[in-house]
């Protein structure tokens, strides 16, 4: 009976461990991602304002014409 009682503590703290070790691993890949999220929002930001430029660029040629 107390045997049964070691084993099951002990998968108990081999599943605890592993799912530990999940969760520091999807911390890492989260703040990696969350860093690329925010590369991409700052790219997108000069892109669109390109754009109004480009936008404003093409009106005033099209105006002179």
């Amino acid at each position: 009976m107390a045997n049964d009682y070691t084993v099951t503590l002990d998968t108990f703290e081999a599943r605890l461990r592993h799912f530990m070790f999940m969760f520091d691993n999807m911390k890492k890949e989260n703040a990696a991602l969350k860093t690329l999220l925010a590369q991409k929002d700052d790219e997108l930001l000069q892109l669109e304002a390109q754009l109004k430029q480009q936008e404003a660029q093409y009106t005033d040629l099209m105006s002179a014409r």
